[in-house]
């Protein structure tokens, strides 16, 4: 206890000291942690599922794409899960929107169509009721299994909720069974599961049974069997596919396995090593800077040691004095930094919860936590042992002499100091300049050409279930009606339907080739991306018509079909042959594929990513083809919001119980795909502002610490005609050579740090010399205000009193 208070007599010497000294402790610590457990639970533990390693999904890519997708088609599937004998068992699934009436306001729901093993594939146990039966896998079943958070917060935790029945797209389905919540990362938006995954609303079956890829996929290894043999069988099964459906669209791919894991993960690997990289140089920074603000503290007790072993204290007491202070300081250190933890974990959880399958609960990991504390201890301990250690030298004598002088620290110590206050400059400029490369690269992306318009569109859709509008007709009714409606408004100044807008996520692809000459394999054509929409499309999104002409009344259900493509897909599919008028075939409708007239060329647009090229396009009239799932785009006079009440009103009008959703503007949706490069820039560059405030911290402990040590030489030096100015200058450049230093080596570093960076962030800018040359600025004039005060009080010395008490 006598120890305890002569530990805290010394903290409350100095508070301002400890404050600094804490704090720097506690973000070191609270910032590791929180980024580290962010990443145990999306990229090591993204799911819980049983065993997940045995989890596997098959990737299929072309000859001409670097990359697999883990979609598979109907036939393919069927001929995998029928001759496979390595594998548990093998599920698919597709997702799937539903309107529910009849329990309140109609509501959309989003869920998934699933084969009959789905939930035992993933090793799933009912919380209530039962998973679906194998002879129940047919088409038309009516049978649905809810998650237990729709049970809960949507149906009040009906406990007889078994058997009940909902209305799901105006067809009666029995609810058979609830399930645990699926991981975020697994399934994002799924409040339940029916069955019969094999067909597709608005596609043709004929050209789904022709290999057209789709279906999500998974699989569980048998026990004892390794992914390299269950690869090894399905490679025959793959060319054994390519034997019997060679005229299918996804003949000859190149198969591989990967684990479920890894692809739930590998899209979000590239921003979290960088989080990683960035929280590990704030965690050096504050080990250096506690190392050198400990160095400094205890380096000026020498003289208070030294009396100490003067009057019998021994050593190991001296020594356990220090090492209980660096004890209990870096205990307080890591106890503020769980609470630093906490809140830099929700406060990253609640920014992210759009952009990553992050939850709330997202707990700490403890085990970087102790981690942590740990290597925080390990260098107070070290940095507290080495004074105390020298102080109880058997040279009591010398600290003895110098009286009420200040005690000199060795050129080895300062050295070290030096190097220490070099690698907090340093890294702190690395981050620096990582943040600038992030936010030139975001400016950059924002301003990039898209193509069209993006101000003043509002966006809204509606899901037709099948039972009231099962025909091309009557959708195609309903969109006419609905815009019809909405130009009624003198708001609006026009309005158009549409499958897969610009930055929507929905899109699909079709294989497109020239209907003359040399017709590719089916197999073999480009694919493009595949719209639908209605008429004055193209004028809503204020995309050039640069040939040809819009749709129009010309194209119906019963006219011929019609096309239009971007500039990009014309250019691909015909060169500079004119197209207009050519036909194209599309898909592989009867092995062929279908023809459609081209009647227009339009500008090309990025519609998936801005840092991605103008997308390779086709447009196809909404008349003849027009599906469920119909998106309705608003120009409007004022600010698109406003019109939203309009937008909904109509589509009531039409039919009360269809449920509005996704309602946002264009400009919002450009924005969200921006939203893991704005939530990196932010991240980073509040990293990099703690790591620069705990560097400025660093060269004011030392700037105050070599002050305290040159008191008799500046005495002296003004005693013989210095002038303060000299002083001044003097403090400053001895203070600011490491900080000098530190910036030369930042600045090799942020060029490797850039290739690393290049290499997971696509589209990243380059370290400029101008960005860099501003950073090193900002970090040195950021050291010359820290070290300002301590020189301008060296400057002030009074040389009579500096030499009286030396």
């Amino acid at each position: 206890m006598i120890a305890l208070r002569a530990v805290l007599r010394q903290f409350l010497k100095k508070p301002a000291f400890t404050l600094v000294a804490v704090l720097t402790l506690a973000l070191g610590i609270g910032i590791s942690v929180a980024v580290y457990s962010l990443l145990e639970q999306l990229l090591l533990h993204p799911v819980d599922f049983p065993e997940t390693e045995r989890l596997l999904c098959i990737l299929h890519r072309r000859f001409d794409r670097p990359m697999g997708v883990n979609y598979i088609s109907i036939p393919r599937f069927r001929l995998y899960r029928q001759e496979q004998t390595v594998f548990q068992g093998m599920a698919a699934s597709v997702p799937e929107a539903m309107a529910l009436t009849g329990t309140g306001d109609p509501v959309q729901v989003f869920g998934q169509r699933i084969t009959s093993n789905y939930f035992d594939v993933l090793g799933v146990k009912p919380l209530k009721g039962r998973v679906f039966a194998a002879e129940e896998e047919a088409p038309g079943q009516t049978i649905v299994i809810l998650s237990e958070s729709f049970w809960r917060k949507r149906l009040g935790s009906d406990p007889a909720i078994i058997g009940r029945v909902l209305t799901l797209n105006g067809v009666g389905h029995t609810v058979v069974g609830v399930v645990p919540n699926l991981p975020k990362a697994w399934c994002r938006e799924s409040d339940f599961w029916t069955l019969w995954p094999f067909y597709l609303r608005g596609t043709p079956q004929e050209e789904l049974e022709r290999g057209i890829p789709y279906l999500d996929t998974v699989a569980r290894l048998k026990p004892g069997v390794s992914a390299a043999q269950a690869e090894q069988q399905l490679q025959g099964l793959a060319a054994e596919y390519d034997r019997r459906f060679a005229g299918n669209t996804d003949a000859k791919r190149i198969l591989s396995l990967d684990s479920a894991v890894h692809q739930l993960t590998e899209d979000l690997r590239p921003i979290f090593l960088v989080l990683v990289c960035a929280a590990a140089s704030v965690l050096l920074i504050s080990c250096s800077n506690v190392a050198n603000l400990l160095l400094a503290r205890f380096s000026g007790r020498q003289r208070e040691t030294a009396v100490r072993a003067a009057l019998g204290a021994s050593q190991f007491h001296i020594l356990a004095q220090f090492l209980a202070e660096s004890l209990v300081f870096s205990g307080v250190g890591g106890a503020l930094g769980v609470g630093v933890g906490f809140a830099v974990l929700r406060l990253i959880t609640h920014a992210a919860a759009d952009l990553f399958p992050v939850t709330a609960q997202t707990p700490l990991n403890w085990t970087m936590m102790w981690s942590a504390v740990v290597l925080e201890i390990i260098v107070g301990v070290l940095s507290g042992l080495y004074p105390a250690w020298q102080a109880t030298r058997p040279r009591l004598t010398d600290a003895l002499k110098e009286g009420g002088r200040s005690s000199t620290p060795s050129r080895a110590s300062k050295r070290f100091r030096a190097v220490l206050l070099c690698i907090q400059v340093a890294f702190a400029l690395v981050l620096i300049a990582c943040a600038g490369a992030l936010a030139a690269t975001l400016s950059k992306l924002q301003h990039v050409p898209i193509g069209f318009r993006s101000d003043h569109v509002f966006s809204a859709a509606v899901d037709l279930p099948p039972s009231r509008y099962d025909s091309v007709a009557a959708r195609h009714r309903f969109a006419q009606d609905w815009t019809a409606e909405i130009r009624q408004s003198p708001d609006v100044e026009s309005a158009a339907v549409v499958l897969g807008p610009p930055f929507a996520n929905n899109g699909s692809m079709v294989s497109i080739t020239r209907a003359e000459g040399d017709i590719q394999p089916v197999n073999e054509r480009p694919r493009v991306f595949d719209h639908s929409c209605s008429p004055r499309y193209f004028e809503t999104l204020g995309i050039p018509i640069l040939k040809g002409r819009d749709f129009d009344d010309r194209d119906t259900p019963q006219s011929p079909k019609s096309v239009i493509l971007s500039a990009a897909a014309a250019q691909r599919i015909f060169g500079d042959v004119d197209p207009i008028g050519r036909t194209v075939l599309l898909g592989n409708l009867n092995g062929r594929g279908e023809p459609a007239e081209v009647v227009g060329v339009v500008g090309s647009v990025r519609s998936a990513a801005l840092r991605r090229a103008p997308e390779e396009e086709l447009y196809r009239p909404w008349a003849q083809r027009s599906i469920a799932y119909t998106q309705v785009l608003v120009r409007t006079r004022g600010t698109p919001e406003a019109i939203a009440a309009t937008v909904r009103r109509a589509a009531n009008k039409i039919d009360p119980l269809l449920p509005l959703m996704r309602e946002t503007t264009m400009e919002r949706s450009i924005s969200a795909s921006l939203g893991r490069n704005r939530l990196l820039l932010t991240l980073v560059s509040v990293f990099s502002s703690v790591a620069f405030l705990l560097a400025s911290a660093g060269v004011y402990s030392v700037v105050a610490y070599n002050v305290s040590n040159l008191t008799s030489e500046i005495g002296v030096r003004m005693a013989l005609g210095a002038t303060t100015q000299s002083v001044l200058i003097l403090v400053l450049r001895q203070s600011l050579v490491p900080v000098a230093f530190g910036a030369a080596a930042g600045i090799a570093l942020s060029f490797a740090a850039k290739s690393v960076l290049a290499s997971q962030v696509v589209g990243i800018s380059t370290v400029s010399p101008i960005l860099l040359f501003a950073v090193s600025g900002t970090v040195l004039l950021g050291a010359t205000l820290a070290a300002l005060p301590s020189a301008i009080r060296a400057a002030r010395i009074d040389p009579i009193k500096a030499l009286r008490d030396e």
